[in-house]
């Protein structure tokens, strides 16, 4: 009998069938839902609306996008959803809204597209929107898709308007205007190719974490699968489904749908896969308690995009297929009929091969039911560190399973059983197949031998022919703990000899027994074939010695040694001549690693280290005055002679002086330190310290404005003189007071002509007595000072 054919019989059956009992298991019956069609909807063919009346829930493929629902920046436009709403409530079912926003330019209405926002202006659009749409629907929407479709395959934020110009807090800003205009509404995020645990799903589910931790209003996800003849296994999907649980979150099957345009087969076939597909789906969602609905994008293929896809539960004559029936096995499971007995146990399955890498079909004989059912299987594994089995796909037609490149089976030792199932019943599962080995880990490089140990220490090397040869390194452990498929013996390379002289290469690969490739496993062995080569050079003071020349510095010798053949053993160590003294002859051996020698010979050498002498010298100046520094630096009898360019006085943070005499001005008092250095002609260096003891400036100057005056800071006697020029005629006032008191003790005023020097004599009052006064100076406009008045203290003395 035709699958297709035996499964609207099981439907029949079901059909009259007593009304079905709960699921076993202890959780709320999982909703199934439907994507209404905006022209299916409004279509006068009744079948579209009958057919949509059984499912639980309903979803708008579009009507309730931005697009449809605010056409015009203000304008909402409701009537269509709200026929859809009223009828799905009419019908007794739940409604959940699709979608607020969706992260894809290409559907956005092009009034929001054709201008540029602010964050701000983009931020009211959206609040508006939510706010609008949600308190719109009030209740009667119990849930929504507030974001759909937020990030690349690669786990990075999508680019769209809403995240180009409100940044990546778009998404949970969202979030918190949707709970804020309507509470009570179940909020969701829905993703695309995000349904098993991949880069995508990561990234989605870190940002839920996130959400969670900082009390971001999140409910739900929505897993899509769209499944496009890929179905994801069973376990892969029971495990996103388990970790978005794991959060504390629902979870919900919100786009399910499977073209059938890239399957093989004929048509029948072709449905036969798909249901598969469907009730893999369904098995997942059942088998998770966190798991509330299952909704088909769309549920007639009359509506469907793509001609030929097929990929939806009814076709376009509304009649269902084997897809609607593998969602009512698995989601309302019937109570048997009176009588029913449960599909035998089928053999055990057997692997297509063995050993792998993950790319083989399962097989099994058929089940025996005593009531002639039709039967389907599930097919389960588990690897050598599994304790229970998990289910790789469920409602399969036939009897056998493929693993393909699009979902390998993961490496491991795996062990594989099924379980036939009727309309209503499962049977027992059957035996366990033999182990079959998933192996995608290449072996580790192989081993390169030699005949005996080297000849020399290091790097291989052989004074006479070798003879290399492969050995196995082993296959690495597989992720379950099991070995891996081992090293196919016939893979290991052939060996060679070599005889000659030089470098000599092996390299080969082997293979495991499921294809692995390893890397090459190289070793280079050497041949020797010649004796070193010895040269003997020097250096003095860090450059090359040319001998018969003199130098101040000891002379190093070092030997260097080259060896084409098996590589320099030994070498002797660098020699150093110290010791004054002309004609001088040193000689070095070198020794490869097979005993050949070399000796190299140098000389003369000529050495004289004598260096000049300076005593140290201690220097008097004022400050401000000039300074003449000079070297009393001198070359020993029989020295090379002082370097007329040798003499460098240098202190810190000034630059470096040249010559045997110099000089320096120091501005302020205070001790100074320098260092000559010097040299002969021959390069010997000396060097003293010069110490430079500045006494106090004799005199001072006052600025006020182009007037300045120059004073002493000492004196001895009644009188202060000042010496002052002007870059104009002015009139000056001078004012002596007693540091500490602001009364007058004399004051001058003068004239001072432009570009000339003036004197002026400060005369101390009778009974003034030494110590410390105070001279200011201002400029007069008529009696007043104009600009700062400036002054400087003179010590008097000798009063």
């Amino acid at each position: 009998m035709r699958p297709y054919i035996a499964a609207l019989l099981g439907a029949l059956v079901l059909l009259l069938a007593p009304a079905a009992a709960a699921p076993a298991q202890a959780r709320t019956p999982v909703q199934l839902g439907a994507a209404i069609n905006d022209d299916g909807f409004q279509a006068p063919d009744p079948r579209y609306r009958a057919t949509l009346a059984r499912y639980d829930a309903v979803v708008a493929e579009s009507a309730f996008k931005i697009a449809e629902t605010e056409p015009q920046p203000g304008v909402f436009t409701f009537g269509l959803q709200d026929q859809m709403v009223s009828w799905a409530l009419g019908a007794g079912q739940q409604v959940h809204g699709h979608t607020l926003l969706w992260c894809r330019d290409a559907w956005l209405p092009s009034w929001l597209l054709d201008r540029a926002w602010t964050a701000d202006e983009l931020t009211s659009v959206l609040d508006d929107y939510i706010t609008t749409v949600m308190r719109h629907f009030g209740t009667a929407v119990g849930s929504w898709d507030v974001v759909n479709e937020a990030f690349n395959d690669d786990g990075t934020p999508y680019d769209c308007l809403w995240s180009r110009v409100l940044g990546p807090g778009w998404v949970e800003h969202a979030f918190r205007v949707a709970h804020a205009a309507v509470p009570s509404a179940q909020l969701f995020y829905d993703e695309y190719r995000a349904d098993w645990v991949n880069t995508k799903f990561t990234a989605m589910e870190a940002m839920a974490r996130d959400f969670l931790a900082r009390g971001v209003p999140l409910d739900g996800i929505g897993l899509q699968m769209h499944l496009y003849g890929r179905a994801p296994p069973q376990y892969r999907i029971e495990e996103a489904m388990a970790r978005v649980a794991a959060l504390g979150l629902q979870v919900q099957i919100t786009e399910l749908d499977d073209s059938t345009s890239s399957l093989p087969g004929t048509t029948a076939q072709k449905l036969d896969q798909q249901a598969q597909a469907y009730q893999t789906v369904a098995a997942a969602c059942q088998a998770q308690p966190a798991c509330g609905r299952l909704t088909t994008w769309g549920f007639t293929d009359a509506y469907y995009r793509g001609a030929g896809a097929m990929a939806l539960p009814f076709d376009t004559e509304y009649q269902p297929k084997p897809a609607w029936f593998a969602l009512q096995r698995v989601l309302r499971t019937p109570v048997p009929a009176p009588g029913n007995r449960a599909p035998g146990a089928p053999d055990a399955p057997s692997a297509s091969a063995a050993v792998s890498r993950g790319q083989f079909t399962v097989s099994w004989p058929a089940a025996v039911d005593p009531d002639g059912d039709a039967l389907t299987y599930a097919l389960q594994h588990r690897d050598a560190n599994d304790g229970d089995w998990s289910t790789i796909a469920s409602g399969i037609r036939g009897l056998s399973y493929a693993f393909s490149s699009t979902w390998p089976e993961p490496q491991g030792t795996w062990t594989y059983r099924v379980v036939g199932s009727d309309a209503a019943t499962d049977g027992p599962p059957s035996a366990a197949s033999a182990p079959a080995v998933v192996d995608r880990t290449a072996p580790l490089a192989p081993l390169v031998t030699a005949d005996r140990a080297a000849d020399a220490l290091g790097g291989d090397w052989f004074a006479d022919a070798v003879t290399l040869g492969f050995a196995s390194a082993g296959d690495p452990p597989l992720p379950d703990g099991s070995p891996g498929s081992g090293v196919a013996p016939a893979s290991l390379p052939a060996g060679g000899s070599f005889a000659t002289a030089g470098p000599h290469v092996l390299s080969g690969t082997v293979s495991d027994l499921a294809g692995n490739v390893s890397d090459p496993g190289t070793r280079t062995v050497q041949v020797d074939a010649a004796a070193p080569v010895a040269t003997l050079g020097a250096t003095a003071g860090g450059r090359a010695y040319a001998p018969g020349t003199w130098t101040n510095q000891p002379v190093t010798l070092h030997l260097a040694c080259a060896d084409e053949g098996s590589g320099v053993a030994s070498v002797d160590p660098d020699q150093v001549v110290e010791g004054d003294g002309a004609g001088q002859r040193r000689t070095a051996t070198c020794r490869d690693r097979v005993g050949h020698s070399a000796v190299a010979a140098f000389g003369p050498i000529d050495v004289d280290r004598t260096a000049p002498t300076a005593p140290a010298q201690t220097v008097a100046a004022v400050a401000g005055e000039p300074v003449t520094l000079r070297a009393g630096a001198s070359d020993p009898p029989g020295g090379s002679g002082l370097a007329p360019d040798g003499f460098a006085w240098s202190r810190p943070g000034t630059p470096v002086r040249r010559g045997p005499s110099v000089r320096f001005t120091f501005p302020t008092p205070g001790t100074r330190s320098l260092l000559l250095r010097f040299r002969d002609v021959a390069g010997n260096a000396g060097a003293a310290a010069v110490t430079v003891v500045v006494g106090p400036a004799r005199s001072t100057t006052l600025r006020s404005g182009a007037v300045t005056a120059t004073l002493p800071r000492r004196v001895t006697g009644r009188a202060i003189i000042l010496r002052v020029r002007s870059d104009a005629t002015r009139t000056v006032r001078v004012r002596l007071e007693r540091r500490g008191a602001r009364r007058p003790l004399a004051t001058l005023h003068a004239t001072v002509a432009a570009r000339h020097a003036r004197t002026l004599r400060v005369r101390l009052p009778s009974g003034a007595h030494a110590g410390t006064y105070v001279v200011r100076l201002s400029v007069l406009r008529g009696r007043r000072p104009v600009g700062h008045v400036v002054s400087a203290n003179v010590v008097v003395g000798g009063l």
